[in-house]
């Protein structure tokens, strides 16, 4: 009912001030943008017969908020129309493909919305040079209970951006797993990230049995959801000291500079990752990347054995990397790998 009374308001505003002879102009245009989008929708129902999935780009807010675990970021409505089906084209061929015939269908959960720009907003906060700022970033995508959501539906989708086909994958992987009926994220995944912030020192549960701010995944808390006082290399992270691939997908969250008793107080924060994007994106390492390629990478993280430095000392329960690091993420690439292979149907290397 809402569009219809859109539509009709948006035409007797238009004709109000055309002249009689314009009325005719004023039908086609109607006529032409009605035809667009159905031409529109019409090539989107071959994907969602072919996959079961349902690419949406003009949907109301009550479809998207509220969500029951995730977040319902802010963004902005698609507006280059043109480019949705060259797009979801190309999901098809670098992701859909990667499975098995018929896996999509079967196990994908329906809803993938598309939007213009999915935002998240970094806070700088400088108290003591009095200096505060907000700066909206958009990212690739962001996975709910409810939708899959992808951002940059237009000119700002560049094919030949480096990583575009590893995160919209891992995007789909931790979408799906989000079906019941696929089988939940193994207990080796966290139990291996777990015992790597254990041997270097980390207490991530606290006295009441949840977890603090040190433990390793997003669990839905708020005690939880950022590193705080990590340092701001993003090529050196306290993630890799927890055997985790990577940061939450939001990145860089804010910035915070105080002073307390005289002294100084700096904290970076990055968003936590899920375990299951956890999983999804050694899911995409492993598919990507060959063993050789994987190992170096994890011998890296092994050599890698600075601490983050807070307040002039460095702390032990944040390693950017080390062999309790690199031990989890070869544990959970043998597990990744054999789940990959067992219930999704993808033999890798």
């Amino acid at each position: 009912m809402k569009r219809i009374i859109f539509y009709t308001l948006s035409a007797a505003t238009l004709l109000l001030g055309c002249r009689p002879e314009d009325i005719a102009d004023v039908s086609i245009l109607f006529a032409d943008r009605n035809a667009a989008e159905g031409a529109l929708r019409d090539s989107m129902a071959r994907y969602e017969e072919a996959y079961g999935v349902g690419f949406e780009w003009d949907f109301f807010p009550s479809d998207y908020s509220p969500v029951g675990f995730g977040e319902a970021l802010s963004y902005t409505k698609v507006t280059d129309f043109g480019s949705v089906p060259g797009i979801v084209r190309y999901i098809e061929e670098k992701v859909f493909r990667l499975f098995p015939a018929g896996f999509i269908k079967e196990y994908m959960p329906r809803n993938v919305f598309l939007v213009d720009s999915l935002i998240v907003t970094y806070t700088y906060d400088d108290e003591i040079s009095n200096v505060h700022w907000t700066k909206n970033i958009a990212i690739t995508g962001n996975v709910t209970d409810r939708y899959m959501v992808l951002g940059n539906i237009g000119e700002r989708f560049d094919t030949a951006a480096p990583g575009l086909q590893e995160e919209l994958l891992s995007l789909f992987i931790e979408f799906l797993i989000n079906n019941p009926r696929v089988p939940f994220v193994p207990d080796g995944v966290k139990a291996a990230t777990e015992k790597a912030a254990t041997d270097v020192g980390a207490v991530i549960y606290s006295s009441v049995n949840k977890p603090n701010i040190n433990y390793p995944y997003l669990d839905g808390s708020v005690y939880a959801k950022y590193w705080q006082g990590v340092g701001k290399d993003t090529a050196a992270t306290p993630w890799l000291g927890r055997g985790i691939l990577k940061m939450g997908r939001k990145g860089y969250y804010a910035y915070e500079r105080s002073s307390m008793i005289g002294i100084e107080l700096v904290e970076f924060e990055f968003h936590k990752g899920t375990l299951e994007q956890d999983l999804a994106d050694f899911a995409t390492f492993i598919i990507f990347h060959t063993p050789a390629e994987r190992e170096a990478f994890y011998a890296q993280v092994e050599a890698n054995t600075k601490l983050y430095t807070y307040d002039h000392a460095t702390d032990a329960r944040f390693p950017y990397g080390g062999p309790a690091g690199a031990a989890a993420m070869r544990t959970k690439d043998a597990i990744v790998k054999a789940y990959l292979k067992e219930h999704f149907g993808i033999a890798a290397e």
